[in-house]
């Protein structure tokens, strides 16, 4: 299975907001992500190789229910794995079958994006049940 999300200015900081660094999760897509834990906040934590960079990091899905707030985030995705990264990009976990997940940007015109984008077109965010990140790496 792969989650897939389209970025926007405000996950990239490009709006003066503190969003940097998190990718918010559509509704639609929740069932991608491992149950959640108790309220207020509840979290899960994942371990995501992000291809390209030597380690793997741990990453927060939360649900954040405050005043202004209502929302599913990942977070906090490593600046390296955004730079470069623009507006309409596409955020792609994938999972691995021991639990972990592998995980990349795909950018404008390189093939992961191309591939991306010829099966989920402009869709803000979606969960489809094909690879498009390499499992060998």
């Amino acid at each position: 299975m792969t989650f897939i999300k389209r970025l926007v200015n405000n996950e990239l900081g490009r709006t003066g907001g503190h969003q940097r660094g998190g990718v918010l999760i559509p509704r639609t897509c929740t069932e991608f992500f491992p149950t959640l834990g108790p309220p207020p906040n509840p979290e899960t934590r994942i371990m995501v190789y992000f291809l390209g960079r030597r380690t793997s990091v741990q990453l927060r899905v939360i649900y954040y229910q405050q005043r202004t707030r209502n929302e599913y985030r990942i977070t906090p995705v490593p600046h390296d794995v955004l730079r470069g990264a623009q507006a309409g990009d596409y955020f792609i976990l994938q999972e691995k079958p021991d639990g972990s997940y592998l995980g990349a940007v795909g950018r404008e015109g390189d093939s992961i994006y191309l591939a991306v984008r010829a099966d989920v077109g402009r869709a803000v965010g979606r969960v489809t049940p094909k690879d498009y990140l390499p499992v060998d790496e």
